[in-house]
């Protein structure tokens, strides 16, 4: 994290336990990490019925890690899952839209998926291994003193985020499925098409 008198930041939202003592939390709510997918790719696919079901999908890594292991949890014990997919991502977004688009299986932060699971763009998967939610909250050096503009942000970021927050957990969810992913081959080009560049 960025230590916020070093670098004279007034106050910064931070997401999972505050470990810095020396800092005030004001808490808005609380974010999970869901795993989901398109229904259209469930169509073709079926819902996995659970996290080692993973192992055989395709799925949408933006993590930047050349190993990715997704993290869930059963009966109160860790589990961490090898995933692998084709597709890569430097940047969540792009990972979001292609999740959306059918390309596979994605893994993100339950804010960044309100709009498209709000539209039925996305359905939520092995919400029953989910890991338990992650705590959202504004932070600030503690001073006796605030500046105008620095409550006037509390205030205007307190009034918008704690609503949202509340709001995250509920989700579409895809039903429990059986079926274990196996990842399809490159899809080839039609007939007579000039050949794609090489990698």
């Amino acid at each position: 994290y960025v230590n916020l008198v070093d670098e004279g930041i007034d106050v910064a939202v931070r997401i999972g336990t505050l470990a810095d003592s020396s800092l005030v939390a004001l808490p808005l709510g609380t974010v999970r990490t869901r795993v989901v997918a398109a229904p259209a790719w469930l169509q073709r696919h079926g819902a996995p019925a659970g996290p080692a079901a993973l192992r055989g999908c395709e799925c949408l890594d933006y993590s930047g890690e050349r190993s990715v292991e997704w993290r869930f949890q059963q009966d109160g014990r860790r589990l961490r899952v090898p995933v692998q997919g084709r597709l890569r991502f430097n940047h969540a977004g792009a990972a979001l839209r292609a999740c959306e688009a059918g390309a596979g299986i994605g893994r993100f932060l339950s804010y960044q998926l309100h709009e498209a699971l709000a539209a039925g763009r996305l359905r939520v998967l092995l919400s029953d291994f989910e890991l338990p939610p992650e705590p959202v909250q504004l932070v600030l050096p503690q001073t006796r003193l605030l500046p105008a503009r620095t409550r006037a942000f509390i205030d205007t970021a307190r009034a918008a985020l704690v609503p949202l927050l509340q709001d995250l957990d509920q989700v579409r969810t895809a039903p429990t499925g059986t079926a274990a992913c196996a990842r399809a081959p490159a899809p080839r080009p039609p007939a007579g098409a000039p050949p794609g560049p090489s990698s």
